[in-house]
């Protein structure tokens, strides 16, 4: 049969094995939590820029519609006073023609503006549903990591070395001689609890390092 030694030795040894691989895990989350999130910007900040150009061009092509409507209501005035002045129209006549080149290129400048405001307000949706899902994915990368704790660790390990002495002491007892009275089992519990705060302070310090210094002689 293993002494108490051995076994208290092995339980101390597995509970900081176990504290340091899961302090391992809760670092390789971290890691990967960061490259998501990294990725994720990159991938938003493309995309916002994507939608910046497309309104840069559309609005661009507008303005060259602007352009191009101007100088047709320019020729079209112009060769209307022309062609009024060789047929010796003027007065009032031709003025109501002059005011309705007028007004027709009033009302495509009107449709081009519009067109334009159209323009910028899709911009504003899009960038506004791109932020939304940016700060969505963002939550869902971004979970609460589950760290382990030395001071629970330690305690953990405290407490099964405790059940371990108890246990073993009972099973030696009932095998090698009669049962302990009243006093003495009040001793071998408080050497136990003595033993157990012992390895539970010894796994503590072994946790920071992920060593494992022996407690109990074999």
């Amino acid at each position: 049969m293993c002494s108490t030694g051995a076994l208290v030795g092995f339980q101390v040894a597995q509970g900081v094995t176990n504290y340091g691989a899961a302090r391992s895990n809760a670092k390789v989350q971290e890691i990967q939590q960061a490259a998501a999130t990294e990725s994720l910007i990159q991938s938003t900040l493309q995309q916002e820029a994507a939608i910046q150009v497309q309104t840069q061009q559309a609005q661009e092509e507008i303005a060259r519609e602007m352009l191009d409507a101007d100088r047709e209501a320019r020729r079209v005035r112009a060769s209307n006073i022309v062609r009024m002045s060789e047929a010796g129209q003027a007065g009032a006549s031709a003025q109501r023609v002059i005011d309705d080149i007028a007004v027709q290129a009033d009302r495509k400048q009107v449709r081009l503006d519009a067109k334009s405001e159209s323009v910028n307000q899709a911009e504003l949706a899009q960038l506004k549903g791109l932020n939304a899902q940016h700060y969505n994915q963002l939550n869902q990368i971004n979970q609460p990591i589950n760290k382990p704790s030395a001071l629970g660790a330690a305690i953990g390990i405290g407490a099964n070395v405790a059940q371990t002495i108890m246990t073993t002491k009972a099973i030696q007892s009932s095998i090698s001689g009669p049962k302990l009275t009243v006093g003495q089992s009040a001793t071998a519990a408080s050497q136990a609890n003595a033993a157990a705060s012992q390895a539970a302070g010894a796994a503590s310090t072994s946790a920071g390092g992920f060593g494992f210094t022996p407690i109990f002689p074999s």
